[in-house]
């Protein structure tokens, strides 16, 4: 028998806000990479349409301007447009920009894939979710946790549920935002 087949124990208060903390840090999350996807994708596009709109004119040039042209100026055409080509193609590469689409897209349906689960959970009867509160909880923080450190936002200003602490002394979270 799994851990994830036990009776439905250790579904206190704490354990379910936690977990809908976890699912709405998911929804943020998801906006957010859903947000980045969008803005990385009209990046690739000033990278790809140029790029294809070159290589075509340098077909024409090379094989349709043979008869109008001197063989020297269609040549230095050429070497002109593969190398704007060619910057245009590297710059693209060096950025990543195609790793950053997939990556925000990925990203993205996986905090949707984890919200709507833990959703499905919260909703169900206590009696009715088929799985100890304390076992879901620690496997569903622990691959939020992975996701989270994958999806490198340090640069974000994200309002994160999870950082809502009181860590005694009487100073909270929100004390520690004001520094």
């Amino acid at each position: 028998m799994s851990e994830l087949s036990k009776t439905s124990d250790n579904w206190s208060p704490k354990v379910e806000k936690l977990l809908n903390d976890i699912r709405l840090n998911c929804i943020l999350l998801e906006e957010n990479h859903k947000k980045k996807y969008f803005d990385v994708k009209k990046v690739v596009f000033w990278f790809k349409i140029p790029i294809i709109f070159m290589s075509s004119l340098n077909a024409i040039t090379a094989v349709a301007f043979t008869d109008y042209l001197d063989q020297a100026y269609i040549s230095a055409t050429n070497c002109g447009l593969s190398f704007i080509i060619g910057l245009l193609t590297s710059l693209s590469l060096y950025m990543k920009v195609e790793d950053k689409l997939e990556n925000e897209l990925l990203s993205s349906k996986q905090y949707h894939k984890m919200s709507i689960d833990i959703y499905k959970i919260l909703t169900l009867e206590t009696e009715g979710r088929g799985i100890d509160g304390d076992v879901y909880l620690n496997s569903v923080y622990n691959e939020y946790v992975k996701l989270y450190e994958r999806t490198n936002l340090l640069d974000e200003n994200i309002h994160d549920k999870l950082k809502k602490v009181d860590i005694g002394f009487g100073i909270s979270s929100k004390d520690l935002e004001n520094v």
